[in-house]
């Protein structure tokens, strides 16, 4: 009888324009692509459908950044983000933020819950 493991993170970390910039304790991807039909003229049925373009909306969830961050969330634009698991690494370019939630202790450097929009998504194994 074979058994298969489901695989866990023990570490997720995020990486942006190539810098690692802390870990999340999780990370939700919600992901929609637009698309159309089109139909002949008399038919009552479409004859195809089109589709349009993608994107991405990552929300990170206890952010944890390092203490010396190189980039400020606030100030980032265009930027490329890239989630890195034991198992593979999913990169999404072409991100702009989209909400911050920020609450820490003292002595803490961490963001709540940071929503991302990004426009491609890649897969590295």
């Amino acid at each position: 009888m074979n058994t298969y493991q489901i695989p866990t993170s023990r570490e997720i970390s995020v990486t942006i324009n190539g810098v690692r910039q802390g870990v999340v304790q999780g990370y939700t991807l919600h992901a929609q692509k637009e698309s159309r039909s089109l139909e002949a003229f008399g038919s009552s049925l479409p004859v195809a459908t089109v589709t349009g373009r993608e994107q991405y909306t990552i929300t990170l969830k206890r952010l944890l950044l390092s203490q010396q961050p190189q980039e400020d969330f606030f100030d980032l634009e265009d930027f490329t983000l890239a989630i890195v698991k034991p198992e593979c690494q999913i990169v999404f370019s072409g991100c702009q933020w989209q909400s911050i939630d920020q609450s820490c202790s003292v002595g803490e450097n961490c963001l709540e819950t940071v929503t991302v929009v990004a426009q491609r998504r890649m897969v590295l194994e």
